[in-house]
């Protein structure tokens, strides 16, 4: 904690965590500590990098990498990845917004691209942090409780919520109820939302001047529709997972008079869809099936010149750089 914040922090938070941390730490392979560092260290490659090589020598963390499985896992034991959980409270919008794309980033770069400068290398790392109301609903707007309140929220925004969906586990805190600023300490300054869909949150019980807590995990398991995703897939197999997040990122752009026959034959010249419907009589979760139809011609290579050159660009921002070792006598 900061010396501001430390100074303020009231007695019982501190006893609190000093109470789960000595109920903790006699079990076997737990070790429980606080630490402080910037988000920005956290999620720049170079950044955590230097962050995970410190806390390895300093504070005796080893890296336990986490993993895809077939099967999720109930074990508690020596094969579960626990990592860190992060705490964390941002008052901008801009901020919350890129904290998500880069944990989605980081996600996608540790288990399609082994990058190893990420905060998976250190587990399961969890996040726990509070979103206004219009950010909280673009995020859940497709989980399995909130779909049918939220059918309002746009093509967009529900596939971005399948793929975390898909990726992660998403727990609302406080049973769904959100929290004031006076919750909070230090207070954050008391905002009102002013989205748009303001009025229609309001009436599916999404209040717009409360913080919603959630709590975002990796998944140890992720099957899209039949597919099962692997950490340590075949050469052939590595890029499922990418292809699927580029696939709702770009079905997501469609319109709704779009003619989905038409938008497929486009990207896969040598197929004919026999489909004449349109692009918006599909959700974002029947999007998410038909990728199992699509996958077998991106893996044969099927697709058009401009939708395979697409991929490629996406694949380019998630690949490790290829460093050079300089050598000296």
């Amino acid at each position: 904690m900061g010396q501001q914040t430390a100074a303020i922090w009231p007695d019982y938070a501190r006893l609190t965590f000093e109470t789960f941390a000595s109920s903790r730490s006699p079990r076997k392979g737990n070790s429980v500590a606080a630490y402080r560092s910037s988000l920005h260290n956290l999620l720049n490659r170079a950044e955590c990098s230097t962050l995970i090589k410190l806390l390895e020598e300093k504070r005796c963390i080893t890296r336990k990498p986490h993993i895809i499985r077939k099967e999720d896992s109930t074990d508690e034991g020596e094969h579960k990845a626990r990592g860190p959980i992060i705490v964390s409270t941002l008052p901008a919008l801009s901020q919350q917004n890129a904290l998500i794309d880069s944990l989605r980033g980081s996600l996608l770069g540790h288990v399609c691209c082994g990058n190893a400068s990420t905060i998976y290398q250190l587990g399961d790392t969890t996040l726990i942090t509070f979103l206004p109301v219009g950010l909280f609903a673009q995020v859940i707007c497709s989980a399995p409780n909130y779909a049918n309140r939220l059918e309002f929220m746009t093509r967009k925004q529900k596939h971005s919520s399948a793929v975390l969906n898909a990726l992660f586990k998403l727990d609302v805190l406080n049973e769904g109820d959100g929290f004031s600023a006076d919750d909070f300490l230090p207070a954050i300054p008391e905002k009102t939302s002013k989205t748009s869909r303001g009025t229609r949150l309001h009436e599916v019980g999404i209040q717009g001047d409360l913080m919603y807590g959630l709590s975002i995990a990796p998944k140890s398991s992720v099957r899209i529709g039949n597919i099962p995703i692997l950490s340590h897939a075949q050469d052939g197999e590595k890029d499922t997972l990418l292809k699927f997040v580029f696939w709702m990122d770009e079905t997501a752009k469609l319109k709704k008079k779009d003619k989905l026959g038409e938008v497929l034959r486009s990207w896969f010249p040598n197929v004919d869809p026999l489909t004449a419907c349109d692009a918006g009589a599909l959700g974002a979760n029947d999007f998410a099936t038909l990728f199992g139809a699509a996958l077998p011609m991106f893996k044969e290579g099927k697709c058009s010149h401009a939708f395979l050159r697409g991929f490629k660009a996406f694949c380019s921002c998630y690949e490790v750089e290829k460093r050079t070792e300089e050598f000296f006598d």
